[in-house]
């Protein structure tokens, strides 16, 4: 007899999931490039009869390139983190409209529909926005703690928190990208390992435990927002001087952020020391050391008004 999970699953991939065999039949139709994902991502509309005038962003991945752990393997674990997504409903979690599986002559893909956005907070951090929204940049340290309190709190790891996977749209942050794009390293291996070259800390974000081989836990996560956290401070307080300062964010061994670097350049308000000493518990090399979301959390609704931009996440609808 199948277990109720096992129930759960299959009755999740009938009403969630579906299967098409034609391009023609396709609930959405491409509608350009869209870079605000990166990674196989693009622009889409629902396709002609039924056209509500919306873009969405989809995420395709082929099977096929999989290797030999086998079709079936792969779906399993593609279905897996499309649960996860769904299962982390959240007004700071990106929504999901439809996942399939499309299965023709050339190869077979896996694709997630999911709400489209404005920008991602890269875009805020590279010099490629105004200074007027860079000041939204404080308002968001709360609800990026508030949603990974939140699916820390269902037992859910994000596995791959860096700015290209935080969306933008109408001012809110959602987090996207719960390790889809990397599910194919556990079908082969036990752990979530990342690529982490020299410096690759500001471009990877990637915790130090992760890039040795451990199993990526919640800490990880806290590390890899953490050093969000320090690039989200630089840009809002030292805009044009980034690239200076993120040459010695790096520690000599290329993996953690030196937090002492900014410590003589801060601006006297208070905030700015409170967002970096929270930073530097968040990037503590040892798993252990780094502060849980949950306490992170009540720091942030513990929060004066002389902390002032800083503000817990009070945004309408933020549990879904």
């Amino acid at each position: 007899m199948p277990s109720h999970n096992h129930t759960l699953h299959h009755a999740w991939v009938h009403q969630f999931c579906h299967s098409y065999e034609r391009d023609k039949d396709l609930l959405f139709a491409s509608a350009g490039n869209y870079s605000v994902i990166g990674g196989a991502v693009e622009r889409v509309e629902r396709a002609s009869g039924c056209n509500d005038g919306m873009w969405y962003a989809r995420k395709s991945l082929p099977i096929k390139e999989w290797g030999d752990a086998g079709i079936e393997a792969a779906k399993r674990t593609l279905l897996q983190e499309a649960q996860v997504l769904v299962a982390a409903r959240h007004g700071h979690v990106v929504k999901v409209i439809e996942t399939y599986f499309l299965k023709n002559e050339y190869d077979i893909r896996f694709a997630i529909v999911m709400e489209h956005a404005d920008a991602n907070l890269d875009v805020y951090l590279k010099h490629r926005t105004t200074l007027q929204k860079v000041s939204q940049l404080t308002g968001w340290f709360g609800c990026l703690i508030g949603v990974t309190t939140y699916i820390h709190g269902l037992g859910i790891q994000h596995k791959n928190i860096k700015p290209s996977n935080i969306l933008v749209k109408n001012r809110r942050v959602l987090l996207s990208d719960f390790g889809i794009s990397q599910a194919s390293l556990r079908i082969t291996t036990p752990t979530m390992i990342s690529p982490f070259a020299r410096r690759s800390a500001v471009k990877d974000y990637c915790a130090p435990e992760v890039e040795d081989g451990s199993t990526h836990g919640q800490p990880a996560d806290i590390f890899s927002l953490g050093a969000v956290f320090l690039e989200m401070l630089i840009a809002h307080s030292y805009y044009p001087e980034r690239e200076m300062l993120e040459e010695s964010l790096t520690s000599q061994d290329g993996r953690s952020y030196a937090g002492s670097a900014l410590k003589p350049l801060l601006l006297p308000d208070e905030w700015c020391h409170k967002v970096l000493a929270y930073s530097e518990k968040m990037l503590q090399v040892v798993p252990e050391q780094r502060p849980p979301a949950d306490e992170l959390n009540s720091a942030w609704l513990s929060l004066q008004p002389s902390d002032r931009p800083l503000t817990p996440c009070t945004c309408l609808g933020s549990r879904g």
